[in-house]
């Protein structure tokens, strides 16, 4: 690896998940350390400018090199700017059955799942 991963965490101080997104990221990112620069942005629920200059796409957002690696919207679509707060969905199993999960921030899994492709592929999502 070249360049150490830029992992962006953008969110809204009035929302709840943003917290969450913050814990379970230093949860992921633990040993993880030497590879990410990490920068924990925190903006006022009605900052429209500043949400849109770091591109949050509701909160919490994270972005790693510039990207947002949970977007599950069509290629080709635009992410809109969002001050609200951001639901991720989470597939579990309960009692054998695929069950869809709303959480408010990205689960440990799926943060150390972003983190660890892009530091394997030098830093691309």
């Amino acid at each position: 690896m070249s360049e150490r991963v830029k992992v962006k965490l953008v969110r809204t101080a009035g929302c709840p998940g943003g917290n969450i997104a913050l814990s379970r990221f230093k949860e992921a990112s633990s040993g993880l350390e030497d590879y990410i620069d990490f920068e924990d942005i925190v903006i006022d629920d009605d900052d429209e400018d500043t949400a849109e200059k770091e591109k949050l796409y509701g909160s919490p957002t994270f972005l790693i090199n510039g990207i947002d690696p949970f977007w599950d919207g069509e290629e080709g679509e635009e992410q809109e700017i969002a001050l609200g707060c951001r639901p991720y969905i989470n597939y579990i199993f309960v009692e054998g059955k695929r069950k869809r999960k709303i959480e408010k921030s990205p689960t440990v899994d799926m943060l150390r799942e972003a983190l660890e492709k892009a530091i394997k592929e030098g830093g691309d999502v």
